[in-house]
């Protein structure tokens, strides 16, 4: 019984922490990137912050992806058990 409570709270935790982990990945490659290009750290700095600014408008659907996720999630592992009804044969 513990070990389910303690495995749906991490599974919890992973997915509120999983996208600000994803989004530093990605600051930190995108920063990389414009510094390789011939920008400075500042000037790199500057353009990711503009970028996620641009993405505003859409973080609403954005933010409805780990939703998605989790319920492809559950549907996966109780197929079985949802459509018990649907698959008899007349």
């Amino acid at each position: 019984m513990k070990n389910k409570i303690i495995k749906t709270i991490l599974s919890i935790l992973l997915l509120s922490v999983s996208p600000i982990l994803v989004l530093a990945g990605f600051g930190t490659l995108y920063i990389l990137f414009q510094m390789i290009r011939g920008f400075s750290f500042p000037d790199g700095l500057d353009s990711f912050i503009n970028f996620i600014n641009s993405l505003v408008p859409y973080f609403s659907y954005l933010t409805s992806i780990p939703i998605i996720m989790v319920l492809f999630m559950i549907l996966i592992k109780y197929k079985n058990k949802l459509f018990v009804g649907f698959t008899t044969i007349s």
